[in-house]
């Protein structure tokens, strides 16, 4: 165990997308089994990172979307699918002078870059959730759902117990992520057996002014 920036290890592109890949490929068929339909926009489409294109410019589109317009309202989630090796890393108090901490098992790391778009993407998409799902167990490519967590952006926002600024991309770049506890995270079993969608309306009347009215 090291103390200090965490070094993250990546497979070479090629392995990584296929990887990817086959988890998405895990995540569809399991949703098709809950009755969900899937519009693959990421790696199962074989064609790399598509693009979402807005008046305000592009951002890097979601993996997946599931629909059920067989219940009303119609669900339409949005879901980003990756597979995430579990971390142990010493935590800093941030409260402490002398940055006295504790080491912390079982910590899942997510790109700030990752969950910033994934809030810029429910701003511009307020009907449309947003879901985490993660695969936490090796090997990727062999089908298990119990080894898939999931969270909502709003879950995850402001809930990190550690900005690391230490990590790095695969190229070496800065690449500052979010530390979460894995307790945070829900079976995605859980959610295709027992999540629901709560809409809220607000319904507003204007009709002209009457001047015959007195106020």
């Amino acid at each position: 165990m090291t103390v200090g920036s965490t070094a993250m290890s990546y497979q070479p592109k090629r392995l990584r997308f296929a990887s990817g890949g086959s988890i998405q490929n895990e995540v569809a068929d399991l949703c098709t089994n809950f009755g969900y339909t899937i519009i693959g926009t990421g790696s199962i489409t074989g064609q790399g990172a598509p693009l979402i294109y807005t008046n305000t410019g592009k951002l890097v589109a979601h993996d997946l979307t599931i629909e059920r317009p067989d219940v009303y309202p119609p669900l339409s989630v949005a879901l980003e699918v990756k597979g995430k090796k579990l971390y142990e890393k010493y935590i800093p108090h941030s409260s402490a002078v002398d940055r006295t901490g504790k080491w912390t098992s079982d910590l899942i790391y997510l790109d700030v870059h990752r969950l910033e778009y994934a809030l810029e993407y429910r701003h511009l998409h307020p009907t449309r959730p947003f879901l985490f799902v993660f695969k936490t167990k090796k090997p990727y490519e062999e089908p298990d759902p119990s080894a898939l967590v999931c969270a909502t952006v709003e879950m995850l926002s402001g809930n990190e117990v550690y900005k690391d600024p230490g990590t790095k991309d695969e190229y070496g770049n800065s690449n500052p992520s979010y530390l979460y506890e894995s307790r945070i995270f829900l079976p995605f079993l859980d959610f295709l057996q027992h999540g629901k969608f709560d809409v809220i309306t607000n319904v507003n009347l204007t009709i002209p002014a009457n001047n015959n009215v007195e106020d």
